[in-house]
């Protein structure tokens, strides 16, 4: 452009004033280094509206610049004043009344000497240009925007890509950090899901993490602002209402911008748009834009979600028929087939192209030519029909089928549709039926119980022969008739007022009654309950009476053994204790005994207390061998034999009065027993015989073999094989109270000072604690019978070595840890220990005795300890000791042996002992050459256990 010269807004008019008046435009002169003008044309202030004065302000044109340009403008004129070019650039510059207005400035650079002096410029106005080329520039963005969003729409081959590419441009285009279709928008909702996302990786949204939301006050009132408004609605921190705090917190949105697409069919969705960075001022072009995109996203959801729901109603319908378990044919009016579905075709072995033009006469092997000419003409009267025919199968076999043939009409011509349905199966299931009606027939008559039907006036429908046998009639006469008609023993549903009940309350009824026959009587338990038709109509009554004689015996022997258990617990507790104070009785009556002179007058005395002490000892072993913790030695031992050698002894014992007979069995086996445990009770049983017969009479004993199956042996006793000894006597008997205490210990029928009662206790407890069983049957004035089954076996079983005298080897120098809870029997066995030069560390339960021997630094050469004790017992306790001192020696004390409570390894020694016979027992323990565990001479048996289990 031409050069202007210097001028001053002072000066006068120059010759170039009138050429410059008539410029379109802003003549301008400024310093070079600061920008300040210090000529502007009268034409600055018709653009902007500023005076000129205003103009050569300081920092006037900085100042005035739109903030967007400011810093661009005057870092490109900085740059072209330096570099002594001409500057040709656009800015905004906004206008006094608030206006912006863009400015086209051609700037000319006046040096000196190669440095920039001055500034002489004229500024254009292009804002009508700008915006001319604005808005073709966003129509161009628009109808490319648009472009990419119908080519997104139309190029997805599904719903859910379409909504993804959608959002995708909708993503780029509008420069946001996440783009989105939820559902449903509406503010009454309870939960708001979002169908689909595109998201910036940095910014994951609700679908990406998995996350529905709940619809808040704040989400109803956003929804609620959506579905007021036809158009997209923006919404940020400050709008009203304003984003959802929810929406900041979890998601970061600073802008929201969104509106309600509505396709038909459908609920509605939000379209939106979020941005996480900044506050968004969304233009005029943008929101059109938007508003656009939703139009058309709104026209291809209900496009797609038409024809999807058309394409999966099509699909639904085809895999109904092709589901569906009847061959279903379309058939033209002479029959040919014009489409089938998936059963047809697998049915009958053909592909559907082969179907599609055949004639059912192809396949149908009952449908000739006349046939199908009245199926035709019924057809054409709109008439139903359903037959039964012959289909031919993939490999040429025939199955039946029901056919059933429906007319309809299209377009004036007539159809049918068949479908034939495969009753293989039904005809399968009649057949079985037949069939699983005669099987049912054979079992109400192959049981024995009693199996009935009553109508409701009492008259017999069904009985079985077991029934006809217990009312003693034949099932036909009684068919058809009631109790009070036939005249019976017995009514099988009870009293008429009891079948009544059952069929008013349709509640079941159990009774018993009972039955005198030829062995006596039997017990019969019925249980009636009402008979319905298959809608549930009370039509009568059926029942099942059965004959329960032998399992109310088997109840009350299991009751029996159930209180015997009992009562030999209380026994065997009663022993344990009594062991305990016998110990210290008969052990210091030994001791005082030494300690006497020969001639002193107390050893009388003492010989008194001492023989007391026995006898309660016996008693004591007594009540244990009833209680089953008696101490056995079990072997296998020959019954016959063992019986043999006992009956001089039993003659003897039982007189002359009584006669004595052995009935023995010649294969016998051996039983597994303790022979003499075996004996005593043979014995016990012989006396209890003889003192039942006092004006003599004849004693039986009898053995064989018996094996039992699984559901025979009785109640407390296990399949297996046993031998049965049986003592039976011609004597008084017992009455049913007396037989049912029989077993208990001190229960005796005879007077004071006769017996003590505890003769069948012990046996008792002897066959029970030896594995076996024992039965007692017997009525008053014909006599008793005692059956014991015991365990047999094959071949010998050792017997443990006896226990050695150890003699003069009774004493001894060495530690023993003394643990016992009983201070008498404590203070008792220190006494004898330390009388027999052994050193005594005690102890008063296993807790203090785990502290006394950690606490003990020197050897401890045997722990001699109570088995059962509080908070730690004699094995645990010896567990632990000999884990720590591998080289001790242990022997346990018990009042009473019990599985749960043996000594496993450890010998054991029981209550009561002698002074002597703990002196030789602790000599034996501790000459064992083998730690912490039992030497042979040291073991007491343990409880008998049957070798077959």
């Amino acid at each position: 452009m031409c050069d202007v010269p210097a001028l001053r807004s002072d000066e006068p008019p120059v010759p170039y004033a009138e050429l410059i008046a008539g410029i379109d435009g802003i003549v301008w002169e400024a310093d070079a280094k600061t920008f300040q003008m210090t000529y502007v044309s009268p034409h600055a202030e018709r653009l902007l509206g500023y005076p000129a004065a205003d103009w050569l302000q300081t920092d006037f044109w900085p100042a005035h610049l739109h903030p967007d340009d400011r810093e661009a403008a005057v870092a490109y004129c900085l740059k072209a004043t330096a570099e002594l070019r001409v500057h040709d650039f656009q800015y905004r510059m906004i206008a006094a009344d608030g206006r912006v207005v863009w400015l086209r400035d051609i700037v000319t650079v006046v040096a000196e000497g190669g440095v920039p002096k001055a500034l002489r410029g004229i500024m254009i106005d292009v804002t009508a240009q700008r915006r001319a080329e604005e808005t073709r520039a966003e129509h161009i963005r628009f109808l490319e925007a648009m472009d990419r969003v119908n080519r997104a729409i139309l190029s997805a081959p599904d719903l859910a890509r379409m909504n993804r590419a959608v959002l995708e441009v909708v993503l780029e285009v509008f420069e946001v950090d996440r783009a989105f279709l939820g559902a449903p928008c509406d503010p009454a909702t309870s939960h708001w899901r979002c169908e689909m996302e595109c998201a910036r990786p940095e910014h994951p949204g609700a679908e990406h993490l998995g996350v529905v939301v709940a619809t808040d006050p704040e989400f109803a009132r956003l929804f609620a602002a959506l579905c007021a408004c036809d158009g997209p609605v923006a919404f940020d921190l400050g709008s009203v209402p304003p984003v959802p705090a929810r929406l900041v917190a979890s998601f970061d949105v600073q802008s929201v911008l969104g509106m309600v697409v509505r396709p038909p069919l459908a609920e509605p969705y939000m379209f939106g748009v979020h941005d996480c960075e900044e506050v968004r001022a969304w233009t005029p072009a943008q929101l059109r834009l938007f508003e656009a995109i939703g139009r058309r996203l709104t026209d291809a959801l209900g496009m797609r979600l038409m024809h999807e729901r058309l394409a999966a109603s099509e699909r639904r319908f085809r895999v109904l028929v092709d589901h569906a378990t009847d061959a279903i044919f379309l058939h033209a009016r002479d029959g040919t087939v014009l489409d089938v579905n998936e059963q047809a075709c697998s049915s009958l072995g053909r592909s559907r192209e082969s179907l599609i033009g055949a004639s059912p006469r192809e396949f149908d092997l009952g449908v000739e030519k006349a046939v199908v000419d009245r199926i035709s003409d019924r057809l054409d009267a709109g008439e139903l029909l359903v037959l039964d025919t012959m289909h031919q199968g993939p490999n040429g076999e025939c199955f039946p089928v029901e056919l059933r043939i429906r007319p309809f009409t299209e377009a004036g011509q007539r159809y049918s549709v068949s479908s034939a349905r495969d009753i293989t199966e039904r005809k399968r299931a009649e057949a079985e039926l037949r069939a699983s009606h005669d099987l049912l027939h054979a079992v109400v008559e192959g049981t024995s119980d009693a199996v009935f039907v009553k109508d409701v006036d009492g008259r017999y429908l069904l009985l079985n022969a077991a029934g006809g046998h217990l009312l003693g009639r034949s099932v036909a006469s009684v068919l058809g008739r009631t109790d009070a008609e036939i005249g019976g023993r017995v009514q099988l549903a009870g009293s008429r007022a009891s079948e009544q009940q059952v069929m008013s309350t349709g509640r079941e009824c159990s009774f018993e009654f009972t039955v005198a026959g030829d062995g006596g009587e039997r017990v019969h338990s019925v249980t009636t309950a009402p008979y319905r038709s298959a809608g549930g109509e009370v039509l009568g009554v059926v029942g099942i009476a059965r004959d329960v004689t032998d399992a109310r015996r088997l109840e009350e022997q299991f009751r029996q053994a159930q209180k015997m258990e009992a009562v030999g617990r209380l026994a065997g507790g009663l022993a344990h204790d009594f062991n305990n104070l016998l110990t210290v009785v008969n052990g210091c009556s030994e001791l005082v005994l030494m300690q006497l002179a020969p001639d002193a007058p107390q050893r009388e005395l003492v010989r008194e207390i001492q023989c007391a002490g026995e006898r309660a000892c016996r008693l004591t072993r007594q009540l244990l061998a009833f209680s089953r913790r008696q101490l056995l030695q079990p072997q296998a031992v020959p019954v016959n034999d063992r019986l043999e050698d006992l009956l001089s002894l039993l003659r003897r014992l039982l007189g002359e009065d009584v006669e004595l007979r052995l009935d023995r069995a010649p294969d016998v086996g051996p039983a597994y027993v303790d022979p003499s445990q075996f004996d005593q009770a043979i014995v016990n049983l012989a006396v209890n015989a003889r003192d039942a017969m006092p004006d003599g009479g004849r004693i039986t004993i009898s053995t064989s073999n018996v094996e039992f199956r699984a559901g025979a042996a009785p109640a407390d006793l296990p399949p297996g094989r046993y031998v049965a000894v049986t003592v039976s006597d011609t004597g008084i008997g017992m009455d049913e109270s007396t037989r049912a205490r029989a077993f208990e210990p001190f229960f005796t029928t005879k007077p004071p000072g006769k017996g003590t009662g505890l003769g069948l206790a012990m046996v008792y407890g002897f066959v029970k604690q030896s594995g076996g069983h024992i039965d007692l049957q017997t009525k008053p004035g014909r006599g008793a019978t005692f059956r014991l089954w015991l365990p047999r076996v094959d071949q010998p079983v050792l017997v443990p070595r006896p226990a050695s005298d150890a003699g003069s080897r009774s004493r001894g120098n060495e530690t023993v840890l003394l643990v016992e809870d009983e201070e008498a029997v404590r203070s008792l066995v220190r006494t004898v220990l330390r009388g027999s030069g052994y050193r005594v560390l005690e102890a008063r339960d296993g807790i203090e005795g785990l502290r006394v021997a950690r606490a003990h630094g020197q050897k401890i050469d045997l722990l001699l300890t109570d088995l059962v004790m509080p908070h730690l017992g004699g094995r645990r306790l010896a567990d632990q000791l000999v884990q720590e001192r591998p080289d001790l020696r242990v022997l346990l004390l018990s009042g009473y042996a019990d599985e749960s409570v043996a000594g496993g390894a450890y010998p054991l020694l029981d209550k009561p002992f002698s002074p002597a016979t703990l002196s030789r027992r602790v000599r034996e323990v501790l000459d064992d050459s083998v730690p912490g565990s039992a030497h042979p001479l040291g073991r007491e048996p343990q409880h008998a256990t049957n070798p077959r289990r």
